[in-house]
């Protein structure tokens, strides 16, 4: 049989505990816990806050709590960017820079999960002159299924290179060919060709 001595030793070490400790949370806690004789763990902590939902004794919130969260999450990640950029740079390193493609060296540094990398491609750009390629351009990707809405207004301020590059996709091909066959536009060169199709 479980005692108050074997969970408080599980209270005490819980994360969530000292948001809602109070005298008379702690002895509604070990009521409930004592009576049930749930094993003493933290699951069985977690489990036993979750269904007496305490109210918070420490004057915090879940927006507090989160935005602790992110500092510390900010604070280790600002280290490890340090410890990074403090390594002094390899040979290898400055070899595999040299030999990356633009379009490689491009994807390598702006990639989501690229920090190392970007803090030690910096630090070879402040050290040794090496160039900081732009964030590539993110092309809009085109849903072939759905069927496109196109007024003239629209397909008239859209730039030409835009036009040809839509007209690739099926979608908007058909659109565009209901404005011509409708008589709202008119492709000159598409129609010195003999249509759209």
């Amino acid at each position: 049989m479980y005692r108050s001595k074997d969970y408080l030793t599980e209270i005490t070490k819980n994360e969530t505990w000292p948001k809602c400790f109070s005298p008379a949370n702690l002895n509604t806690l070990l009521d409930l816990l004592i009576g049930k004789q749930w094993l003493p763990s933290q699951i069985t902590i977690n489990r036993a806050l979750t269904q007496l939902q305490f109210t918070r004794t420490d004057g915090g919130s879940a927006r507090k709590d989160a935005t602790e969260v992110r500092r510390k999450a900010q604070a280790q990640f600002d280290a490890a960017c340090a410890n990074a950029e403090s390594l002094p740079l390899t040979p290898q390193e400055l070899a595999e820079y040299a030999a990356l493609s633009f379009v490689d060296l491009q994807r390598n540094y702006w990639a989501e999960d690229a920090d190392f990398f970007r803090v030690r491609y910096n630090k070879a750009a402040k050290t040794f002159g090496y160039k900081i390629p732009p964030r590539p351009q993110v092309e809009e990707e085109i849903d072939e299924s759905k069927e496109i809405k196109l007024t003239v207004a629209e397909y008239r301020s859209t730039p030409a290179q835009t036009v040809c590059r839509l007209l690739r996709n099926p979608a908007y091909r058909r659109a565009v060919e209901r404005l011509v066959k409708a008589g709202s536009i008119a492709l000159m060169l598409e129609l010195l060709r003999g249509g759209l199709s």
